[in-house]
């Protein structure tokens, strides 16, 4: 039958384009990590802790409750950490954390708005143990005494009074033990009559010698009510430590019937938390609190001296001692700028260490995509600057230039320039910018007001030195919106016309960089929010709307520049404007009532956008705001707390970033087509058409286009099958390089191509009038750089006489593996292991730098569509986009050249080229690639050994050296 091409939609001219330069992966994978499913990677960064807990039989097993994180575990003295919060409610604060000194595997734990929690399984799964105690109750403190578990707290509606709980069967129930009209802020037990319990309370210290059934006040001689900690002395329990708010150490010899301040080298300011004992040798205290970091006494309080070295915080909030190793002490520390987390001292507090550096609970405030490298992302944090090069798999920090401690807000990239990008912060002088792919910073300030704070940036895409910041506040304190057209050299401020200064979001048009808009949010009753336009590059505004109170953040429809959306905070959801912001309609239908943080179209399909939200994660709409949708699998306890950014990768259909108070996550989004195929093999282009459009999310999967099984993931590979059966390959050419061919071509064919597991038609087609791609080529740029010198080489992989080196680039990527049956499409019967399941390769991705540490080229796997589709290793030239197709020549493994443990080097000989959007030609001219001093890489050992595995994925690293040659 004959088939007629036709015009493309540009929904479906940009899926074909992505398709022919893909990935090309023939199997169909199942659900993992990622697919569907929100990931996290990191980065890693500080954790604020509130309270800690050490397994008295095993002192190297440590718990430790977080502001973010959740409850974590370590097993080895700190040094790795694992969540153990399965049970327990997300997004809550603890208040109160202990191990059971007689079952060291049970342990309890108090939250701020849900209550008491036990685990008898070393925290891996926790259930609520509240019977008894009120509601309102804010449990802050446990005890343990032979048979009875008890629990002081206060009231969390009024924070007065609540008093002490006792159970006797370890938590199912509780009653009230005295004391309903005071906070109880510490208990203590005397370990030689444990009928006898003290209460540090905010009115003084408390006595029973009835296990609770009543009370006296034991407060003669203390300066001031509000205790806050208690500490006895094992040895001679009449002997007494009590710590006060802001009153310092007090000490009593007698059962606490009289104290006596002891605060010797105690600053007078400090509040104190608590304070805790050593367990062999009694006179030694440490004392800690809000202010002021830990200090200690050797001499049962005499005198005290600061021990704070190594801590970035002076706010500790925990302090736990290592009872088989004294010497060994934790410090749990908080504050949102300063680095906090759990330390570690091995020396009595003398140094400490950080040991919480790898748990992934960063605060990202902002993320952005390097366009011309979009694995390469920036992160702004509350722990400064971060850098992923592997689309977010690792990061890794980038604050050289950078004042210490400090928080980034916002990043941006310049669109055109690669390495070039801005960081803004709420303090240390503002803009920060970097030429060097943020491996320096430098201040770019000048004209700015010092430490205003920005909570916007944005870059005008067509002339990238042209910047605009915005700052909220009053005139009179430098609010309003900044410029600068030296690439942040110097700034001018651009307020003219525009009446409310309380700038919060900016936006700019992409297709008349001169129109921007201005979001200003109201103050009180006094001023009243308003939308600003400029159309001359913000010389002057006008106010074009008013009425919308809070805007966070803007969103320009890029293909209909006219449509903007706006996202509205603490409440109120989203709002669209298809007339230029003059007027606004909710879009909310299926949206949380909850504040808006972020929103991004998506750049291949403006149907689609995405929102970040305050306290419901992350929620997306295909009709352009008419209807939300939950995306939040995997945002497991992320629901209740913030999504502050996100950023779409423009090169991989669905993949999505979100910065979130836990660090960044992303996911991969997959279509499934559901429904009866009707036994129907055949594919034809509306098949593909179909395909396309349901991958870019413009069209609802509801039944399977012909030829694609019933449940079919529909990626990037699938669209490739599918358009090998129907067409014999990928003839249709990426968009930017010749005209979209016109609609008289034909492809003839005798039969209709079948689906089948080898990807190969029936009957190839006949084609009578195909359009052609010849790219226009340029001779390659004369070089006076100095000559390349390539290392030696096994002889197999010794390149022809007549070709030179060119270029080098020093790879840094992954080897990605997939677990698959043996034999398989890329594995042959020859290699496969006993098990039946291999880790078969399906393809590289690396980063290529040059010598000064910038990106050049990007290494992957895809289609050449010189060769009908073949997949073959792929480079891309970083700045003109030009890319070549290697076929491997040559292999050696040779262990002289070798290391062990490494994939091996190659010859390739180049069997494909493109040139770049704008003729650019910096790879074309290449003929053979060599690939030397390798390292890792190889397959894992285990992992794939049985069905189950079927479909995991292994990313590898690796690094090397390619050596590009071209024909002298």
């Amino acid at each position: 039958m004959k088939v007629h091409s036709h015009s493309l939609s540009p929904s479906v001219a940009r899926g074909l384009a992505a398709v022919c330069t893909a990935v090309f992966v023939t199997c169909v994978h199942t659900a993992q990590a990622g697919i569907n499913v929100w990931t996290s990677h990191g980065p890693p960064g500080s954790v604020s802790v509130s309270v800690l807990a050490i397994d008295p039989t095993a002192p190297g097993t440590l718990y430790a409750g977080t502001d973010g994180a959740g409850l974590i575990k370590s097993s080895d003295g700190g040094g790795t950490w694992g969540a153990t919060s399965t049970g327990l409610p997300s997004g809550d604060q603890f208040t109160a954390l202990a191990s059971d000194p007689a079952a060291s595997s049970t342990l309890y734990v108090a939250t701020l708005a849900n209550g008491v929690f036990k685990s008898t399984d070393g925290g891996a799964t926790w259930s609520a143990v509240d019977a008894g105690l009120p509601a309102n109750t804010v449990v802050v403190t446990f005890a343990f005494a032979p048979g009875t578990l008890y629990a002081g707290g206060y009231n969390g509606d009024t924070g007065n009074g609540s008093g002490v709980f006792k159970s006797t069967d370890a938590g199912a129930a509780w009653s009230a033990s005295g004391l309903p009209d005071a906070a109880v802020q510490a208990l203590a037990i005397d370990p030689t009559t444990p009928t006898t319990l003290y209460a540090a309370t905010d009115s003084g210290v408390f006595k029973s010698t009835d296990a609770g059934g009543s009370w006296g006040a034991m407060s003669t001689g203390l300066t001031t009510p509000n205790v806050t900690g208690l500490a006895i002395d094992p040895t001679t329990p009449t002997t007494l430590y009590a710590a006060m708010y802001n009153g310092g150490v007090f000490k009593s010899t007698d059962g606490a019937t009289s104290w006596r301040a002891l605060s010797a080298g105690l600053p007078s300011d400090t509040l104190f938390n608590t304070l805790a004992i050593g367990p062999t040798t009694p006179s030694t205290l440490y004392v800690y609190g809000q202010t002021g970091g830990v200090f200690k006494s050797t001499d049962g309080a005499s005198s005290w001296q600061a021990a704070n070295t190594g801590l970035t915080s002076d706010g500790v909030s925990a302090l736990a001692i290592d009872p088989r190793t004294p010497r060994t002490l934790y410090a749990g520390t908080q504050g949102a700028y300063n680095h906090p987390g759990v330390f570690k001292s091995t020396d009595d507090g003398g140094t400490w260490s950080a040991i919480t550096t790898g748990v992934i609970n960063t605060s990202v405030n902002a993320l952005a995509i390097d366009p011309t490298m979009p694995r390469t992302l920036y992160a702004g944090s509350t722990d400064g600057a971060f850098k992923s090069t592997d689309g977010a798999t690792s990061w890794r920090a980038v604050n050289t230039g950078l004042p210490t401690n400090i928080a980034i807000d916002t990043v941006a990239v310049d669109p055109t320039t690669s390495g070039t990008v801005y960081a803004a912060t709420h303090s240390h002088g503002v803009v920060f910018k970097s030429t060097d792919g943020a491996s320096s910073w430098q201040a770019a300030n000048t004209g700015l007001p010092p430490n205003i704070g920005l909570n916007a940036f944005v870059i005008d895409a067509r002339t990238p030195d042209t910047l605009y910041a915005a700052k909220p506040g009053r005139p009179q304190d430098n609010g309003g919106v900044y410029k600068s057209t030296d690439g942040g050299g110097t700034w001018n401020l651009r307020n003219t016309g525009l009446t409310n200064t309380n700038v919060g979001a900016l936006a700019i048009d992409p297709t008349m960089p001169s129109t921007l808009y201005a979001a200003s949010f109201s103050v009180g009753s006094l001023v009243q929010g308003a939308v600003f336009k400029s159309t001359d590059g913000a010389s002057s505004w006008q106010a074009v709307n008013t009425g919308l109170t809070f805007v966070t953040t803007l969103a320009i429809d890029p293909s209909t520049p006219s449509t903007l959306y706006a996202g509205l905070s603490p409440k109120g959801g989203v709002v669209r404007s298809t007339d230029g912001a003059t007027s606004w309609q909710a879009v909310n239908t299926g949206l949380p009532d909850d504040g808006i943080n972020a929103l991004v179209i998506d750049p291949t399909t403006s149907r689609t956008l995405y929102a970040g939200t305050g306290s419901g994660g992350v929620f997306k709409s295909t009709d352009r705001g008419g209807s939300w949708n939950s995306l939040n699998t995997g945002l497991t306890g992320l629901t209740a707390t913030y999504v502050f950014g996100l950023a779409i990768d423009p090169t991989t259909l669905g993949t999505l970033y979100a910065g979130t108070s836990r660090g960044v996550f992303d996911i991969e989004q997959v279509s499934a087509c559901v429904g009866d195929c009707g036994g129907t093999n055949t594919v034809a282009i509306n098949d593909l058409i179909t395909l396309v459009d349901i991958a870019l999310g413009t069209v609802q999967p509801s039944a399977c286009p012909h030829g694609v099984p019933s449940g079919a993931e529909v990626n990037v590979a699938l669209i490739i099958q599918a358009v090998n059966n129907a067409l014999n390959g990928c003839p249709v050419p990426t968009p930017t390089a010749t005209p979209t061919p016109t609609s008289t071509a034909t492809v003839e064919r005798t039969n209709t191509p079948t689906l089948s597991a080898t990807n190969t038609p029936t009957h190839a087609p006949t084609t009578t009038a195909t359009p052609t791609l010849t790219p226009t080529a340029t001779p390659p740029p004369t070089s006076t750089a100095t000559p390349i010198v390539v290392p030696p080489v096994p002889g197999a992989l010794e390149v022809p006489a007549g070709n030179t080196p060119f270029r080098v680039g020093h790879a840094n990527g992954t080897q990605n593996y997939i677990c698959l049956p043996c034999p398989n499409v890329i594995t042959t019967a020859a290699t496969c292991p006993a098990s039946g399941f291999t880790w078969a390769f399906f393809g590289p991705q690396a980063t290529l730098l040059d010598d000064q540490d910038e990106q050049v080229i990007t290494h992957f796997l895809s289609p050449n569509p010189g060769e009908s589709g073949t997949a073959r290793a792929t480079w891309q030239d970083s700045q003109d986009t030009s890319r070549v197709w290697g076929k491997a020549m040559a292999t050696s493994s040779d262990s002289a050249f070798v290391a062990p443990g490494a994939i091996p080097w190659l010859l390739l000989q180049v069997v494909g080229a493109q040139s770049g959007p704008t003729n650019g030609n910096q790879m074309t001219a290449t003929t053979f690639i060599q690939r030397l001093n390798t390292a890792g890489g190889l397959a894992p050992a285990t992992g794939c050994t049985q069905s189950t595995d079927v479909g995991s994925k292994a990313l590898v690293p690796y690094m090397a050296n390619y050596f590009f040659f071209r024909a002298d």
